[in-house]
């Protein structure tokens, strides 16, 4: 992957952006280092384009884009879900003084999330969660979906709450990308609150 480029999607401050780096990271490359290029080409099926045409070698998408590449004989090259790589991809999130002028607010909405993410990893909910999925996202490959449903309860993580070391390396790529530089003066546990998420039955990543 040296002096190669990687697709990354429309912002140097996106998901892909960073989980490219930290996937790049556990292989022991250094996009600055290596000469590899993170050059922007929009969502997953736009990411996957660019390396069918050769635009990139390499870039980062979703298990169920993932499925159709590997069929075609594209090979992958970290699966981050299965090396358990830190990394907080998406969470909930809100304002202190939000949790301290309404939190029965925040506890509702909470406890709604928490209840609907055990709803759909529970294999008894396929069916359900399936047909949901098609109706709304207006699918009707069955089998695709049941694929990707199948590898969401798999790789799911089965604690709720946010994990630590993943906002650590988010946090230092905020800054070493200067995204945000201020976030070398924060401590991780000065963004993270896992007190409503250990009440609800999680634990500490």
């Amino acid at each position: 992957m040296k002096g190669k480029k990687v697709g990354i999607g429309a912002s140097m401050a996106g998901l892909a952006t960073l989980a490219a780096i930290m996937a790049l990271e556990h292989i022991g490359l250094n996009p600055r280092r290596d000469n590899i290029t993170l050059l922007p080409t929009g969502a997953e099926p736009l990411r996957l384009a660019a390396v069918k045409s050769g635009v990139t070698q390499a870039t980062v998408i979703a298990p169920e884009i993932s499925k159709a590449a590997i069929s075609e004989g594209y090979p992958v090259l970290v699966d981050m879900a299965k090396l358990n790589i830190p990394f907080q991809a998406s969470g909930l999130v809100t304002m202190r003084k939000i949790l301290r002028s309404d939190p029965q607010m925040v506890e509702r909405v909470g406890r709604a999330t928490v209840d609907s993410i055990q709803f759909i990893i529970n294999p008894a909910n396929k069916t359900r969660v399936v047909q949901s999925i098609m109706k709304n996202l207006k699918v009707t490959d069955r089998e695709r979906v049941e694929t990707v449903y199948g590898e969401l309860v798999e790789e799911f993580p089965r604690s709720i709450c946010p994990t630590l070391r993943g906002v650590r390396s988010i946090m230092k790529l905020m800054v070493d990308l200067g995204i945000n530089p201020k976030a070398a003066q924060l401590k991780v546990e000065d963004v993270v609150d896992l007190t409503l998420c250990k009440r609800w039955g999680g634990d500490a990543g």
